[in-house]
């Protein structure tokens, strides 16, 4: 069966901001390749060793299949997707959040350009991202990987 990829309906606008909460719930990664891992059995697979190789081992894999190029084609379908509804002066004024961020955004140039804009930061910044997790994965092929540890700090003890 041939993967399938495609973007999520909720989140997408924060993929690349810090942790919530400051990360006060997320494993500590000493090779700092999870991202803000707070489900309890998310913590039991990645602080067992064999658990965070295999996990290691996948997101090498998936970002090799998630090229920039690829990450581009999907970034393309989604604007080419979204951006005809922004033609309308009507829908442009009904987006809240775009238009509490810019309000010039009720105009449907405008609103466009944002959105274009917004499409190649998250382009930018899932390069960015992918660049890091490959160097921090080729490093880890050449020494024993350290899984993630479980937090201590706990706010509540």
């Amino acid at each position: 069966m041939r993967a399938y990829w495609t973007f999520t309906g909720w989140d997408n606008d924060d993929l690349y901001e810090g942790c919530h909460y400051s990360g006060r719930f997320a494993l500590a990664d000493p090779n700092e390749i999870l991202y803000c891992v707070e489900g309890q059995l998310e913590q039991t697979l990645l602080t067992d060793a064999a658990g965070y190789d295999h996990f290691a081992t996948l997101l090498g894999d998936l970002l090799d299949r998630i090229t920039p190029d690829h990450m581009q084609e999907a970034i393309d379908r989604t604007g080419s997707a979204l951006l005809p509804w922004f033609e309308r002066p009507e829908i442009c004024a009904a987006m809240t959040e775009l238009v509490g961020e810019n309000p010039g955004a009720t105009d449907p140039t405008e609103a466009q350009r944002d959105i274009r804009e917004h499409l190649d930061l998250f382009r930018d910044q899932y390069e960015t991202r992918r660049t890091f997790l490959l160097e921090r994965l080729d490093g880890l092929r050449h020494r024993r990987l350290a899984p993630a540890t479980p937090r201590t700090d706990w706010p509540d003890q």
